[in-house]
């Protein structure tokens, strides 16, 4: 069992799926966030509303300082900002919320880089199940990683099973 409170979670795109996990985690005391987006005025926002956490535009650079990052964009900005970001994984887990976006596509917008996960979930992540499934890189302790933020009930399933599912 690790101390999942002690990683640091990277939210790359707080905009309203990526703000409902940052109030989630946050919530539960989880203060070892970083948030990105690229309006300026929004992410001051975001830091007088959840004072302890980090803010910035520089997504290579939350990437970097994360262990666990969160695509929270939307489907249509995914494979740019997957290029922006690709060099600066090693071996951070990467989640992905895109619906429609298959893990064979996010692979490949990573550059091949598979320690990957689909999430889907309500927007109210707080209260409702996540269903996810992981790329081959995945081991069982990203699989505890996906349930300490997603909740306890997160359900694995197989990625066709994800496809109805936009929410």
């Amino acid at each position: 069992f690790l101390n999942w409170e002690d990683k640091t979670i990277g939210i790359i795109g707080a905009g309203n799926l990526g703000m409902a996990i940052v109030d989630a985690l946050y919530s539960r005391g989880h203060q070892k966030l970083i948030a990105t987006r690229r309006n300026e005025e929004e992410l001051s926002k975001l830091k007088e509303k959840y004072s302890k956490i980090m803010v910035s535009n520089n997504n290579c650079l939350a990437v970097q300082e994360s262990e666990i990052v969160i695509l929270g964009v939307k489907p249509k900005l995914l494979e740019e900002v997957a290029t922006e970001i690709k060099a600066s994984l090693s071996e951070q887990l990467v989640l992905s919320m895109a619906a429609g976006k298959h893990l064979e596509q996010i692979n490949a917008y990573l550059n091949g880089y598979n320690k990957v996960a689909r999430i889907m979930t309500g927007i109210s992540t707080a209260e409702e199940i996540a269903f996810y499934c992981c790329d081959k890189g995945c081991t069982q302790e990203d699989e505890q990683a996906i349930k300490y933020i997603f909740g306890k009930s997160a359900v694995k399933v197989e990625e066709n099973c994800l496809d109805g599912r936009t929410f």
